[in-house]
This record gives C-alpha cells, structure tokens and sequence, in this order.
C-alpha cells in the first residue's frame, strides 16, 4: 500500500469532491448505517476468533499458534510470547487495510445511489416552457455527467490501488482454505484443530463476502442503474432537447461498459467470486477425501 500513496491520496481527493448531502430516493444513508453495523459484529467476531486462537496453546499442550516447526530448545513461555506479540502486531493491521478498503468501495456505491436519486429527479419537460427553464435543465444535467465521470475516475483509481491486491487475497484465502480442508481431512482430530478449522474457514469466507464481495456488487449495480435512471426517467424523447438527448445517450453509453472492481483484470470481485474459492477449496477437500479412500482400499 505504501507504493501506492499517490494514488490513495487522488482518492481522499475525489471524496472531498463528493455530495455532502443525499437527494431523495438515494440509498446512501442506508447504506452507510449497513457499513457501521458491518464493521461492529466483524470486530467483535474478529476479537473472539483471536482470542481463541491465542489461547489455544494455554489450553491444549503441545500446540502452538501457528503452525510452524517447534524447536524444542527454545521455552514455550518465549515462543509463546513472541506468536502472542506478531499476532498483536499484525492484526491491527490486516483489519484496518480491510476496513479501508471496505469503506472505500461503500462510498462509491453510495455516491452512485445519489447520482441515481439525482437522475430520476430530473425533468426535461422544464425545457419546453422557455429558455431559462432550457437552459435550467441543461446546468443540472451537466453537472450530473461531470458528477459521473468523476465516479467512474474514483472507480478506476480504486482499481488501480486494490486490484494486485484483490488478486493476492484471492491466492492466499484460496490457499488457507485448502490447507484448512487439509487439516478437516485427516481422521484423527482434536476438538479443538475441527472448532479452529472450522472458525478459519468462516472468517475467511465471510471476510472476502462481507468486506469485499458485497460493496462490491453493489458498487456495480449502482453503477448500473445510471443508465436506467437516465433512459426510464428522464424525458430524453422530448423535442428542442437534441443536445440534451445526445448528453444522455453519452451517458447511457458509458453506464454500460460496467464499472467494476477486479483481480488484475483476470476476476471480478463480486459475490460470485466468494463462490469461486469456496468450490475450488471444496474440490481440493472431496480429492483428499477420494485420495484418502484409495489408499485404504490397497492397504
């Protein structure tokens, strides 16, 4: 995140130029209030998770935190304190570059709701009385392009800074989520190794669908829904508004190429890409099991 400094700061930028308030109509409130309650019950079930992981080797002999080669010279109590200090360190961390990027992807889905909100309150048919109401509508759908030309620049700066980033996420919950399978596959578990697998693969799932995937979806429906705002409420059909006409017709157009998050261009993050990981995980879980039932057939 460091090399991209530059670019965070175009995007502290672009949310200084944002509405201060929400017309009528628009979700942004709603969807704010969504953030608040979100990041609440993920801080309480992140702050729970640890500490059972923490405790873990207080209360189970032998274990440890992570999993790791043990060397036996060294004391538990050091080992122990050290995982216990990385895990205090990191964590703080991992939850405030999530948090950043979760609120990030809401404002802008709530900045295309206002957009939306404005679009449907617009009335052409002003035009068609003199000139000052012509010229009128002309000011206020000028400032409805700009304005959504400006979000289509944040949508793509935030691509800019997250995208190498979503597609490393995707790699390593991916990965954790196999090695978790892995774990669940073998026959002699503990309670506490099926509780700790299973905690893990909730987290990481709901992490990538809370944070990610669904401000994200709704980041593109937003978007979506301008070109559905301008064709179904304005009065684009009318006469003496040609110009008019054809600034909708622009607008409609670029609403249609999506404006969307992705993983280097490769995935795009959406609530299907939770979906994705979790059959690939899945799939790599049901070739243990098959593996597993092989093996035992020969022996």
């Amino acid at each position: 995140m460091t090399i991209k400094k530059d670019q965070i700061l175009q995007v502290i930028k672009y949310t200084k130029l944002f509405w201060k308030s929400d017309p009528a109509g628009s979700e942004n409130s709603k969807i704010l209030e969504s953030l608040r309650k979100l990041q609440k019950y993920l801080l309480i079930y992140i702050f729970c998770s640890t500490c059972m992981f923490l405790f873990k080797p207080l209360l189970v002999k032998g274990t440890t935190i992570y999993y790791y080669y043990k060397i036996e010279q060294i004391p538990f109590a050091i080992s122990y304190l050290i995982e216990f200090y990385v895990t205090l360190v990191t964590m703080p961390m991992v939850m405030g570059m999530n948090l950043f990027i979760c609120i990030t992807i809401n404002i802008g889905a709530g900045q295309f709701s206002n957009l939306n909100a404005k679009m449907r309150q617009l009335d052409l048919s002003k035009s068609q009385g003199d000139k000052r109401g012509h010229e009128m509508c002309s000011k206020e759908l000028k400032e409805n392009i700009l304005y959504h030309d400006l979000l289509i620049s944040y949508v793509r700066q935030l691509d800019g800074i997250f995208s190498w980033l979503f597609a490393l996420l995707i790699s390593i919950i991916t990965a954790l989520l196999c090695m978790n399978m892995y774990v669940l596959s073998q026959p002699h578990n503990t309670i506490v190794d099926l509780i700790r697998c299973g905690t893990m693969v909730c987290a990481f799932t709901s992490e990538f669908l809370l944070l990610y995937g669904v401000p994200a979806q709704k980041l593109v429906d937003e978007a979506e829904n301008v070109a559905n705002s301008a064709f179904y409420h304005c009065q684009w059909y009318l006469p003496n508004i040609i110009q008019m006409r054809k600034a909708l017709s622009f607008m409609i157009f670029r609403s249609q190429k999506m404006a969307c998050l992705s993983a280097m261009g490769f995935i795009d993050i959406n609530r299907q890409t939770i979906v994705a990981m979790v059959k690939t995980a899945y799939s790599f879980f049901t070739f243990l099991q098959t593996m597993e039932t092989t093996n035992s057939d020969k022996i």
